[in-house]
């Protein structure tokens, strides 16, 4: 455990780096550190790696090393050194985290654990953008940021996390309104009908920006992934579980008759007495493309 913990801190060292050579000389050198690339390759024992401005400039054996005058020097000696991690599924600024506190106690503890990218799956926007646009700028000490803003409803209340549709027009609408405003992708948690979803699909496609999200209990995995959505988030918020079902067209046509009769327990307990019992899967991201 302890070796896991100290390579997950020198992994944030090395891609953080722009950060810590602003504060050295020029250059920054680790050496007699264990590096593992994540290409499959063996860990490489007792390298010397030389970073110049926030890149990795050279890796060679310590024995062979020939250190510059200047740098800063970090013995890594029985650390282990490797690619910077991402979190692919956070929440910072709302939902249940007040932007304020993030940015002053999550955003650090995310880069002390290796963590140097994270993708936001709904949030304040304002403040995601002027994060991102502070750690770009060498202003803020945090993760990369990648962020969809307020994620797409088919219902609700506007607020700085949520952006209620309430049909097609409306969907297309808000996927325009949110890439002029700097979101990276759309995010949808649920939608009010199929036509509203491909009509995300299709105005992601001609907006040149990607949509993710919950896999609404009108689509089928299959239809998503054809549409063109990058990520399904979650099994139990969503009816990815349907689509592992050789029943799939039965229980969605029980479900449409309860979701119709407005008798979501029923609908739940559906789904869990096919699967055999609540969901503890959370965050689950499946790649679909």
């Amino acid at each position: 455990m302890r070796m896991y913990r100290l390579a997950i801190l020198l992994g944030a060292a090395l891609c953080c780096a722009q950060a810590i050579a602003a504060a050295a000389p020029n250059q920054l050198v680790l050496t007699h550190v264990t590096l593992i690339d994540a290409t499959g390759r063996s860990p490489q024992t007792d390298q010397t790696v030389l970073i110049e401005k926030g890149r990795i400039v050279s890796i060679v054996p310590a024995a062979s090393a020939k250190l510059p005058k200047n740098a800063r020097v970090v013995d890594a000696t029985g650390k282990t050194l490797i690619p910077g991690l991402w979190d692919m599924h956070v929440h910072l600024a709302g939902v249940n985290a007040d932007p304020s506190w993030s940015k002053q106690v999550l955003l650090p503890l995310l880069l002390a654990n290796g963590i140097v990218g994270v993708r936001d799956m709904g949030g304040d926007l304002e403040a995601l953008l002027a994060w991102k646009r502070d750690v770009e700028s060498g202003a803020l000490l945090a993760p990369h940021i990648i962020a969809a803003g307020p994620w797409l409803a088919g219902g609700g209340r506007k607020t700085p996390e949520q952006y209620p549709v309430k049909d097609a027009d409306e969907a297309r609408a808000a996927v325009r309104d949110l890439k002029l405003r700097g979101a990276d992708f759309i995010k949808i948690i649920s939608l009010p009908s199929k036509e509203a979803f491909f009509a995300v699909a299709d105005e992601s496609r001609k907006q040149h920006i990607s949509f993710v999200g919950h896999l609404p209990f009108q689509i089928s995995a299959i239809d998503a992934s054809n549409a063109g959505i990058r990520s399904i988030e979650h099994l139990l918020y969503s009816a990815f579980s349907l689509s592992f079902s050789s029943k799939e067209d039965d229980l969605r046509q029980q479900l449409d008759r309860h979701r119709a009769a407005a008798d979501t327990a029923r609908s739940i307990r559906l789904i869990e007495r096919e699967h055999g019992g609540p969901s503890r899967c959370e965050n689950v991201l499946i790649e679909t493309k």
